[in-house]
């Protein structure tokens, strides 16, 4: 299992885009100031999270997400809780800390 997930910060209003196999792990990472490029945001609040099934997918759809350098684009990720933009539309199959998860419903989403 691997997810691609979006956090925010209101101190810097600004969004935090990851990946990792074990979510709550870095979340709890960011949030605890262990991770230097968020540690000035503190506290991240979870914004989006995708089960993409596998961390290679997780890491090529975070970097697809990172290029886009577009507040914009990544806010309509967050409201249409989908990555239709990128690729693929998902499907909801759960939730977390009150937010639907999606698990790709294309194997070849991150291609």
């Amino acid at each position: 299992m691997a997810y691609l997930y979006i956090l925010y910060s209101q101190k810097l209003n600004r969004y935090y885009i990851g990946s990792t196999s074990d979510f709550e792990r870095r979340l709890s990472e960011h949030n605890r100031g262990q991770t230097t490029s968020t540690r000035s945001g503190m506290p991240w609040e979870l914004k989006f999270l995708l089960d993409v099934g596998d961390i290679k997918q997780a890491k090529d759809l975070e970097f697809k997400l990172k290029r886009w350098k577009s507040r914009k684009l990544i806010e309509r990720v967050i409201l249409d809780q989908t990555l239709s933009l990128v690729e693929s539309a998902p499907t909801a199959v759960g939730k977390v800390n009150g937010l639907t998860t999606l698990r790709s419903i294309n194997k070849n989403l991150a291609q």
